[in-house]
């Protein structure tokens, strides 16, 4: 696990965007900042389609603006 971090507006989606299109697998993106707050079953949803796409390949999980879903810490380590 990866954690991009910093200030607002200084390019955190945008660099993660990227890596997901540079990466040598299979990538999804998914983020966490929409009008209602994803719960720890949104994660758990997301790392699902990563897992689908990983088949004979790497595949990358970008979830951004996670911390905006509650618990979403037990969530990951139960993952």
């Amino acid at each position: 696990m990866q954690v991009l971090s910093g200030p607002r507006q200084v390019g955190k989606t945008t660099l993660a965007r990227a890596a997901a299109t540079h990466f040598g697998g299979h990538s999804h993106y998914a983020s966490a900042d929409s009008p209602g707050l994803p719960d720890a079953n949104w994660i758990v949803q997301q790392w699902d389609i990563a897992r689908r796409l990983q088949q004979n390949t790497p595949a990358l999980l970008v979830l951004d603006e996670i911390h905006k879903s509650p618990r979403w810490s037990e969530a990951v380590k139960m993952l």
